[in-house]
């Protein structure tokens, strides 16, 4: 009997533990909706043709998601986006976003080999990308982020960043 009740307490804990771990992930743009740092970000979003390609699983992106913040700051200092209008939303979303599931190791890797590289963004334009110390940094125009640990999603990466990459 004691054979029986610790072969089933295992099987109710491999079943508890595979339940669990084997939970779907969230798409990019659900994350985004569910971080109150970044509801301006998915409003943006949600007005852009992204919108649709963030919540699929075909392709990985990521995204170097501004914070509310950040976003409120850029529209203040730029007066080409004084007026928010479908077009400003779109360069906002596609300069921050690249194609490619670009994890921290995966950065550092390609810096360590390559030196120095960029990757590009949705809007066919450079971001740059190096390190100083072991700390990942973005620099796309006059703006400069430093990468933290990403969140996961199924379709891609999230890394919250202080800046808004705009043209």
């Amino acid at each position: 009997m004691k054979k029986f009740n610790i072969l089933t307490s295992s099987l109710f804990m491999a079943v508890l533990f595979i339940g669990f771990s084997g939970s779907a992930q969230e798409s990019l743009t659900e994350q985004i909706s569910n971080d109150q740092n970044h509801q301006l970000l998915f409003k943006i979003v949600q007005s852009s043709s992204m919108a649709q390609t963030l919540s699929q699983e075909e392709e990985a992106y990521t995204v170097f998601a501004p914070s509310n913040e950040s976003l409120s700051q850029a529209f203040r200092e730029n007066t080409s986006y004084g007026q928010i209008t479908k077009s400003s939303m779109e360069n906002i979303v596609a300069h921050n976003i690249v194609k490619g599931k670009w994890t921290l190791d995966k950065l550092k890797n390609k810096l360590n080999s390559d030196g120095s590289f960029s990757l590009t963004n949705e809007a066919d334009e450079k971001i740059e990308v190096s390190m100083e110390n072991g700390k990942v940094y973005l620099k796309a125009g006059d703006k400069t982020a430093e990468l933290q640990s990403p969140t996961q999603a199924s379709n891609g990466l999230l890394y919250n960043i202080d800046v808004v990459f705009i043209n």
